[in-house]
């Protein structure tokens, strides 16, 4: 037994791959992937389970997206932004 727990072996942090979305590594995968706002703005890596059903891309739930219980769809704030019309 190597000593991770569950959650450590359920991390995948590689980059964001279009191919192999972190939608896909959630849901098909059960894997936490980095929030990609974090990762990209701050260069900091906060795991999340969350995704944006637009982008397909992992955030931090209230902070960089929400994530809606009854619909049980997400949207990051990039996305947000863009479809509120601030970010061309």
């Amino acid at each position: 037994m190597s000593g991770a727990t569950e959650h450590e072996s359920k991390i995948d942090a590689t980059t964001f791959d279009t191919k192999n979305s972190d939608k896909k590594k959630i849901l098909e995968g059960g894997h936490w992937v980095p929030c990609r706002i974090c990762e990209g703005a701050f260069r900091r890596i906060r795991f999340t389970a969350r995704y944006c059903d637009t982008c397909e891309r992992a955030f931090c739930e209230g902070e960089h997206g929400n994530f809606a219980a009854q619909s049980r769809k997400g949207r990051c704030t990039s996305c947000g932004d863009k479809a509120l019309g601030n970010i061309p």
